[in-house]
């Protein structure tokens, strides 16, 4: 049986300090909460 990796970050506040993660090896990322300042926090 195949499973999905997930990455789920929530409340980064980049706005405070930058953040850098690997993310390979996820198959997905969920980014959850403030991530960032009204639409810094928009991919």
């Amino acid at each position: 049986m195949n499973s999905m990796k997930l990455l789920i970050l929530s409340d980064l506040h980049l706005e405070l300090h930058p953040f850098d993660i690997d993310t390979n090896g996820f198959d997905c990322v969920i980014l959850a909460g403030d991530i960032s300042v009204k639409n810094k926090g928009v991919l």
